[in-house]
């Protein structure tokens, strides 16, 4: 193999590592504050765009606080992973560990082919922690969700930007 053919094959192989398509972002192949890693992506396609971090309103003084890995798909948005937590009856301290499914957690998949639930394929230690977070729709906060599952693959996703408020049925 010629040198300038093997550094050209080098380089796709190093470029197909770091992103997707138009902007997309691969877990395990994308740096950046918004990021999914782990065992989990060794076989399932994990492709977003961005990170939407939510806080949603419901019944009550309930709070629900979501994280979505989003790509545009034709006319809506694939979720390559939902995840919500009701944060309402929590004492959030910055940078702890919250133990994810006492507080309601869920994890989904809302792909093309249908919704997937996770929820009840993780493990007890499945947690999130935020390391800044006001509660306030506006502020900025940052953080990042460790996915154990009973089959013993891993997830983890970080997550950095702005928390807006969403309406019941966005998710």
């Amino acid at each position: 193999m010629r040198v300038e053919t093997w550094a050209a094959a080098l380089l796709a192989v190093v470029v197909a590592g770091c992103g997707g398509e138009d902007g997309e972002k691969l877990c395990n192949g994308s740096g950046g504050a918004n990021r999914l890693e782990g065992s989990y992506c060794e076989d399932v396609e994990m492709r977003f765009t961005e990170t939407r971090l939510l806080l949603q309103a419901s019944a009550g003084d309930s709070k629900y606080l979501f994280i979505e890995y989003v790509r545009p798909l034709g006319t809506g948005l694939e979720k390559t992973l939902l995840v919500g937590f009701n944060t309402s009856q929590l004492t959030i301290t910055e940078g702890e560990r919250i133990s994810f499914l006492p507080a309601s957690g869920t994890v989904r998949r809302v792909l093309t082919e249908g919704s997937v639930t996770l929820t009840s394929e993780l493990d007890s230690t499945t947690s999130v922690t935020l390391d800044s977070y006001s509660g306030e729709v506006g502020t900025d906060m940052s953080g990042h969700v460790d996915l154990s599952f009973t089959s013993g693959r891993k997830l983890t996703g970080y997550f950095s930007g702005t928390l807006t408020e969403s309406s019941a049925g966005q998710q």
